[in-house]
């Protein structure tokens, strides 16, 4: 098994935000080495996990010379 550091995980800074005292999840705030932040939410209830990506960049953000890259990605 591949350790953390070799996946791009930065695993020097991650930080636990404030939580209710009524909430059972565990939170983790951590970034990969290519910028990308994470926030992971661990449910021990959770019958099932899953993932979901936001990366703040669109169409917008496509070179001139590369028009619909967003799309292709």
């Amino acid at each position: 098994m591949e350790a953390a550091s070799d996946l791009g995980w930065n695993t020097h800074e991650p930080i636990h935000p404030k939580k209710s005292v009524n909430d059972n999840r565990e939170y983790l705030i951590t970034k990969l080495n290519n910028g990308l932040r994470l926030l992971m939410i661990a449910d021990p209830t959770a019958e099932k996990s899953a993932c979901a990506i936001s990366v703040r960049v669109g169409s917008l953000a496509d070179p001139d010379s590369s028009l619909g890259l967003a799309h292709f990605l």
